[in-house]
């Protein structure tokens, strides 16, 4: 009887073991959603993130575009003229589809990135002001963010490229 109680002992240690493990791993693993702003627009959305591991998706017809950092989340959803939405989301990656969420009371954030099929779409909603801005990108393969003239020829010239082929 003692040697079965023993081994029920080791057993219950054991098990709370692997269970205090799996909080720890769990806790370390998770993102904090952290408060961001609303901005004025910026000269280039490039200078605002840190670029290692960025991503990059621009909408083919209007240039709305956001660029994230799949490590840490952080993002900047603008329209290159009156509207910048910066904050930190969280990133999910499953099997090629890459996902970026940030939901707060002032906003809502999503984004879908689909590397085998290069497609992307994306929306950011803000509440006060109420702005809702979208993003669908049929090739990221040809993405390149920034918000000056340059840049902008460059939308053009991708949004006349994407369409071409539809009439």
């Amino acid at each position: 009887m003692d040697r079965i109680k023993r081994i029920g002992g080791i057993a219950l240690e054991i098990a709370l073991g692997v269970f205090l493990l799996a909080m720890l791993m769990t806790a370390w693993g998770a993102k904090e959603s952290k408060a961001a702003s609303l901005t004025p627009a910026r000269s280039t959305v490039s200078a605002l993130l840190p670029q290692g591991g960025t991503i990059c998706i621009v909408d083919d017809s209007n240039g709305n575009q956001l660029q994230f950092d799949q490590m840490t989340g952080a993002y900047t959803f603008t329209d290159c003229a009156s509207f910048t939405l910066m904050g930190t989301g969280v990133v999910t990656t499953k099997g090629c589809t890459i996902a970026l969420q940030h939901v707060a009371p002032d906003r809502r954030v999503l984004a879908k990135i689909d590397q085998c099929g290069k497609r992307a779409t994306a929306s950011a909603q803000t509440y006060s002001p109420s702005v809702f801005k979208t993003i669908t990108d049929r090739n990221t393969a040809n993405d390149v963010c920034g918000c000056g003239d340059a840049m902008m020829g460059t939308v053009k010239a991708k949004s006349r490229k994407s369409f071409r082929g539809r009439r």
